[in-house]
């Protein structure tokens, strides 16, 4: 039997395992979930395995597990964003296109507030350089064709521009949502949807940060966010 310590992949295929039960109605909120053994058996796993599925699940807010109280399957209103990815992947895999849709819209409107915000902050300070952003910038755009290569050099981009600012707690919040994001544009297969301005775009709105611009710079991030969710939305709609 594999170590799940040193099978991540396994840990994922049993955490989506889990959740389906939940996202499909089988374990509805409030139901105890049966006991590690016949979870095990049931999922053709090792105990310890499925252990390790259910503390990731835990640590998403969809599971309580405590000793001698059982494994209880908690309400929505408890999850967190880490749920994002998997709950789109069943969303896809089940064909519930309105539904995948309409948590792509939410989680796209929560990243264009916090991210907005962040572009105004991080104008406000006028960093002096942008280069390490900007040579993220020329990574990500290389590997445009590449699928999700694309998506893991973007994410590290608009970190290194608040890090230059020096919002440590904003680069801190922001990475916090980069494995859920990645997760969930992996479960849409969207890694190859980066729109042709992505450079021109990127780098304008670095030369108004660094020169303090904040209106200017947040309008042309909302600009930037208008393409890609654009682009987003037509590919989730098929």
């Amino acid at each position: 039997m594999v170590d799940p310590r040193s099978d991540p992949d396994l840990t994922a295929q049993l955490a989506q395992q889990l959740i389906q039960r939940v996202l499909d109605g089988r374990w509805p909120p409030g139901v105890r979930l049966p006991p590690e053994r016949t979870l095990a058996e049931q999922l053709g796993a090792s105990r310890t395995s499925v252990r390790d599925a259910v503390k990731r699940l835990a640590e998403w807010g969809v599971l309580r597990s405590r000793q001698g109280s059982g494994i209880v399957v908690l309400p929505r209103s408890s999850w967190k964003v880490g749920v994002l990815g998997p709950a789109l992947t069943h969303g896809v895999a089940c064909g519930e296109l309105e539904g995948v849709m309409a948590l792509t819209a939410d989680a796209l409107g929560v990243r264009r507030a916090l991210v907005l915000d962040m572009v105004e902050r991080a104008a406000a300070l006028a960093p002096p350089d942008l280069d390490a952003a900007r040579l993220a910038v020329d990574e990500a755009w290389a590997a445009r064709g590449e699928g999700m290569r694309f998506v893991l050099h973007d994410v590290r981009v608009f970190p290194l521009v608040l890090a230059a600012a020096g919002l440590e707690a904003s680069v801190w919040l922001l990475n916090s949502l980069t494995g859920p994001y990645v997760d969930a544009m992996a479960a849409m297969g969207l890694g190859a949807v980066v729109p042709q301005s992505y450079v021109g775009a990127q780098n304008r709105m670095f030369d108004a940060i660094c020169q303090g611009r904040a209106d200017d710079a947040r309008a042309l991030m909302a600009s930037w966010l208008d393409e890609l969710e654009a682009a987003i939305a037509t590919a989730v709609g098929g």
